[in-house]
């Protein structure tokens, strides 16, 4: 990545279809995360996988480096799961 960004990922053990990746900045500091996963309620989970993009409210004010990041994140979900469902929150 541009800008002293670097992302790092993994998969759940024995379950490679749940992933999760993080971009930190040239201090070590996390900027982005992502999570692949199935969405579940009461034990019922979704039959398809879902982008959970996780940022700090403190991170976004710059909108074009807020756009790159997130798109850092979803071009790597997207190289797993074509087509990936994608929510975003935002942490306080």
């Amino acid at each position: 990545m541009s800008g002293g960004y670097t992302l790092a990922y993994g998969c759940r053990q024995h379950s490679c279809s749940e992933k999760g990746a993080v971009v930190r900045d040239s201090s070590g500091r996390v900027v982005r995360a992502g999570l692949i996963s199935f969405k579940c309620v009461e034990r019922k989970c979704e039959p398809h996988q879902t982008l959970t993009i996780f940022k700090n409210a403190s991170s976004i004010d710059d909108p074009v480096r807020d756009a790159d990041l997130d798109g850092a994140i979803k071009e790597w979900a997207e190289g797993h799961v074509p087509g990936i469902e994608t929510e975003i929150e935002v942490l306080r």
